[in-house]
């Protein structure tokens, strides 16, 4: 994901660098470069930020007329006084549209975090779902060892969310639980929650003759649920 965001960046960088160039020369000359780069950029404002894209295509509105960048590019007049009127409408125009390819580099953090966090929210629930299907049907300790890897992986999430970094290379799930207790992320009352929860993990993951109960297992299950829904 990160990858994809440095990419993105780069190319968000790239397209408004040359937006500026073209903006410099703006004349009926341009209209084939101003083309191709309205194609790029009209993509990526649709990926980012798609509630700007109707604020983009208007400033090129065919139906507009005289108003547009189009208008000037298809003008026919031939009074110099009428075409730097519509120049300087067009220049306007594109301004607004370089504008808003600006602020999809201030977006891409945000909405690439949101679609990480949607699919990472759908895994949960299918996994969560596999957990209730695996104790329904007796297997308790499977459906443990998934909600342990539920948490370890939303707690992950959790300690990056806070710039939070663990001070050991192998991490438990009461590690994650005492360190984010220690930074005040949340109460003394989570910790212990989140500390029954991480026991009866524990008795799902060790065969130590404790044999965890379908009762804990549906409070390990309700209480990933609400963890992952209430912790960020």
């Amino acid at each position: 994901m990160k990858m994809i965001n440095e990419i993105l960046k780069t190319e968000i960088k790239e397209l408004y660098d040359e937006g500026n160039k073209l903006l410099e020369d703006f004349s009926c000359d341009i209209v084939i470069q101003y083309q191709i780069w309205y194609s790029k950029t009209h993509r990526i404002v649709s990926a980012i930020i798609p509630e700007r894209l109707y604020d983009f295509e208007s400033q090129y509105d065919i139906k507009k007329g005289n108003l547009t960048i189009h208008g000037y590019f298809t003008s026919v007049d031939t009074f110099e006084g009428i075409l730097e009127n519509k120049k300087d409408r067009a220049i306007k125009c594109f301004a607004i549209q370089l504008g808003i390819l600006k602020s999809c580099l201030n977006m891409i953090d945000y909405r690439l975090k949101n679609i990480k966090d949607l699919v990472q929210a759908d895994l949960f629930d299918n996994q969560l779902d596999a957990a209730k299907n695996l104790l329904k049907n007796g297997y308790i300790r499977a459906s443990g060892a998934i909600c342990g890897v539920v948490l370890e992986t939303h707690f992950k999430s959790v300690l990056l969310n806070h710039n939070l970094k663990p001070n050991k290379k192998k991490i438990h799930l009461s590690d994650y639980n005492e360190l984010l207790k220690n930074e005040d992320i949340y109460d003394i009352a989570t910790w212990r929650k989140i500390q029954y929860l991480s026991d009866i993990r524990n008795k799902c993951d060790h065969d130590k003759g404790i044999e965890p109960t379908k009762e804990e297992l549906e409070d390990l299950i309700k209480g990933c649920e609400a963890v992952i829904k209430t912790i960020y």
